[in-house]
Order: C-alpha cells, then sequence, then structure tokens
C-alpha cells in the first residue's frame, strides 16, 4: 500500500503513460491518489538528463532582434506601471507581456531581488532585465553551464539545494511538476524568500476538463519529465503545511491543452506536431475560447499560484 506524501490518502489508482513529447518507445507507470487527485511517477527513470535533449523547449534561447527588444521593453514598462503614452499603444496592438502580467500587481521595485528556479536558459529573466529589473538570478540544474550577462543577471547551473540569499520575488515557471520530492523543493523556496516576499507557482493541473477528457493522453501530463502533478486541492495542502498563505491563484491554460492532447490522441509526437497537425482558425478560436471558460471555472489545466508567508 502507497500512502500519499500530501495528504496522507492510502486509496491510489496506477496507470501507464508513454513519453510523447519526442515519441520514445517507454512506458511509465504513475499513481493517482484518489483522496487528493496528486499524480506522481512511481519510479524515477535512472537517467533523467536524457529527457531534456538539447531542443527541449526551456533551453531554447530568445534571440529577438534590437527593435523588437525596444518595443516589449515599452510594453512591460507600461504594464508595470513604469511608462505611459507609448507603452500603452503598443500593449493595445500586442497585448501585455506574459512575465508583466504576472507580477503588474506586486510592485516590485527595479532593484527587487528576483529568482527563478528552473529557469532554462533564462527566456523570463532576460524580459525583466529588458524591462528593467537588474538583480536577477536564475537557476537550474539540467543546462550545460553557467551563463552570466554583465552584472544584473546570472543563471547557474546548480540545484536549489545549493542556493543561498533572500529573495523579494521567487518564480517556479512549469519547473515544481519536475522535482519527486514536493516538500522539500517548496521548503527550499520558503527558506529563500523574504518575510514580506512573494513566490509564484505556475503548474499544471490534475483532476480538471483535460485530464478527464484525455487521460493519459493530455499533453501536460508529460511523462516521465513530470514527476509529480497535483490537483488545486493537493498543491493548496502542500503549501499550508510549509507554512504559506495562498493569496491568489489563477488559472492561465490556453488552446495547447486541445491542441497537443489531440495530437497524443493521434499518436504524434509533440515535436512533430507542427508539420503533422492542421487546425482551421474556426477550431483555434473555439480552442482558445473553451480555455477561458474553463480558466473561469478553475477547470484549465494549469494555474499560477501566489504564495505569502503565514
Amino acid at each position: 500500500m502507497t500512502i500519499c506524501s500530501i495528504c496522507g490518502g492510502k486509496d491510489n489508482r496506477l496507470f501507464s503513460a508513454k513519453e510523447m513529447m519526442f515519441g520514445y518507445p517507454e512506458e511509465f507507470q504513475y499513481s493517482e491518489c484518489l483522496s487528493c487527485n496528486s499524480l506522481r511517477i512511481v519510479e524515477e527513470p535512472k537517467d533523467l538528463q536524457k529527457y531534456y535533449p538539447e531542443n527541449y523547449y526551456s533551453f531554447r534561447e530568445n534571440k529577438s532582434g534590437l527593435v523588437k527588444k525596444i518595443l516589449k521593453k515599452q510594453r512591460g514598462r507600461y504594464v508595470l506601471g513604469k511608462s505611459h503614452l507609448f507603452g500603452k499603444m503598443l500593449t493595445k496592438i500586442w497585448n501585455e507581456p506574459l512575465v508583466a502580467s504576472w507580477i503588474k500587481h506586486l510592485n516590485l521595485n527595479f532593484n527587487a531581488k528576483i529568482l527563478d528556479i528552473g529557469c532554462g536558459k533564462g527566456l523570463h529573466l532576460r524580459e525583466l532585465l529588458n524591462f528593467g529589473y537588474y538583480n536577477l538570478l536564475g537557476i537550474d540544474p539540467f543546462i550545460n553551464h553557467s551563463i552570466h550577462i554583465k552584472d544584473k543577471l546570472s543563471i547557474l547551473k546548480q540545484d536549489i539545494s545549493d542556493t543561498k540569499g533572500e529573495f523579494d520575488f521567487i518564480m517556479m515557471n512549469h519547473a515544481l511538476e519536475h522535482s519527486k520530492d514536493q516538500k522539500e523543493t517548496l521548503s527550499h523556496i520558503f527558506n529563500l524568500l523574504h518575510p514580506s516576499g512573494v513566490a509564484l507557482i505556475r503548474i499544471p493541473i490534475t483532476n480538471t476538463f483535460a485530464w478527464k477528457e484525455f487521460g493519459t493522453n493530455w499533453v501536460q501530463l508529460d511523462a516521465p519529465r513530470h514527476l509529480f502533478l497535483h490537483s488545486e486541492k493537493s498543491f493548496k495542502i502542500m503549501a499550508s503545511e510549509i507554512g504559506f498563505e495562498v493569496s491568489k491563484v489563477v488559472f492561465d491554460s490556453t488552446f495547447f491543452q486541445f491542441t497537443g492532447s489531440l495530437g497524443y490522441v493521434k499518436g504524434i509526437p509533440l515535436v512533430k506536431q507542427n508539420e503533422q497537425m492542421n487546425f482551421s482558425e474556426n477550431e483555434m478560436r473555439e480552442f482558445i475560447n473553451k480555455a477561458e471558460m474553463l480558466n473561469n471555472t478553475h477547470q484549465g489545466d494549469q494555474a499560477c499560484f501566489y504564495l505569502k508567508k503565514k
């Protein structure tokens, strides 16, 4: 009998899931807690690095041109309340930059100490640097080597357990699910966070429409890279136990929960879906509208949790 590490539940369901991002001919066993609906891989692969090849999506550098960077900077500064007319005009045309939309209500000064855990090559940190932030640190144990950009941004090849300091804002964007020991990881975040700081954890969410509809073909199950996946319920249980208060939850799922999962239903690996999957404009509009509806009812397949110390 397996006892759930999050809620202590004793009832679980075992199932097998294929590696589908790259189409490796391998299956992995997972366990679903029937009490809190969290999912965990039963046995972590011995060579996990194998499943993070160089073309893994989070390792792609953002090679924006100079003009594009300037325009994005003005949009970001407007959303953050630090720019006016020009940024407002650009935002109406291209919408808010994603990173700026996450932090716009936090009133972070440009000298705020910011940590991004599991950052790949630092796409989000590079955007923050472009907006004007300059106290930036990223960590990721799977990158090939550390990266330093002037004295404002460092991206270190290291684990969270090796990270020291105190940070005003810590973000973990779709990285927690890659950690098997959830409580230990969140405890490290708690210890690194300033008493008045905020942590943002963005993760896939189980027990929502996409998981119920597509099952093991749900694109964000992502075996075997996703070692542990939470429901909204299980994450809140864990956060409270660590000493956090969940101050805000924002569901931010996209059309990807449909397009990616439908590709898996057809047996098409994610890396081949651009060339082998075609959706009409009407279908894409329907997926976008449905994602928005699911987000409004907490049934989207991913969410942002804003955490503060109790």
